[in-house]
């Protein structure tokens, strides 16, 4: 998401002040874009982006309590689950983009 996206900022502002227990902007900050280029495949033209390592991937999490055999705590699901529905937001919202290979 982009800092300077003044539209992108205002729903964010809105949504807060719909939901002040459930979000909260100040801890959204935008990803480093590290690099960008164009693929060209057997299936066509495929636009990539390469940002920033942010941490463990979600089948990552999800073995860790599989293997642990505990549950995955309810605030991690809920906070997992808002992040990926925003970040599914802002990419039809703002960059006309949709999204349909989400696991699990």
């Amino acid at each position: 998401m982009h800092e300077n996206d003044p539209e992108w900022l205002a729903f964010l502002e809105e949504y807060s002040q719909a939901h002040p227990n459930l979000f909260k902007p100040k801890l959204c900050r935008p990803l480093l874009l590290l690099d960008k280029f164009v693929h060209f495949g057997i299936h066509g033209k495929h636009m990539c982006s390469v940002f920033e390592l942010m941490g463990p991937n979600l089948l990552d999490v999800i073995q860790h309590y599989e293997f642990s055999d505990k549950r995955m705590p309810l605030w991690l699901v809920k906070k997992i689950a808002r992040d990926t529905l925003m970040g599914l937001v802002y990419l039809h919202e703002r960059c006309n983009i949709i999204h349909t290979d989400l696991k699990p």
